[in-house]
């Protein structure tokens, strides 16, 4: 299917063809799951919202930095450097960033609040302890 595009595919697209495709689940495997009992609909929805889910993911990963051979001429400066679009790698740059940043913002409250659930008494601790106390007295 993708044969005759290889040969002039740029690195992001052989990324984005490799990640799509590895991205969804054959028909063997898809047969087997039903055959174990997995609902059919949930298997082919999870295998089709994932191709455009890796086709987002790949461009993010490895973003297309070289102009297409069969699109417009690539530009060059005065020393016939090609030149690169340094807006659109910083702008990738500063997402890849504040995605990460984000994460580990949730992450952390995450571990905040683990770390506040097992400072607090156990529910079932405090009912030991005053049942404890009554039989006590």
């Amino acid at each position: 299917l993708v044969g005759p595009f290889i040969k002039d595919a740029t690195v992001s697209e052989l990324h984005a063809m490799m990640t799509s495709g590895f991205s969804t689940i054959a028909g063997g495997v898809l047969a087997a799951y039903i055959s174990l009992g997995v609902p059919s609909a949930h298997l082919i929805g999870a295998s089709v919202i994932s191709a455009p889910a890796a086709l987002v993911f790949a461009k993010l990963l490895l973003p297309e930095t070289v102009g297409h051979p069969q699109s417009r001429p690539i530009p060059t400066d005065a020393r016939g450097r090609q030149r690169t679009d340094n807006t659109r790698q910083r702008k990738t740059e500063k997402g890849r960033r504040k995605a990460r940043r984000d994460g580990d913002e949730a992450m952390e409250m995450e571990m905040e609040m683990e770390m506040e659930e097992d400072a607090r008494p156990k529910s079932s601790d405090a009912l030991n302890t005053s049942s404890s106390k009554d039989h006590e007295e």
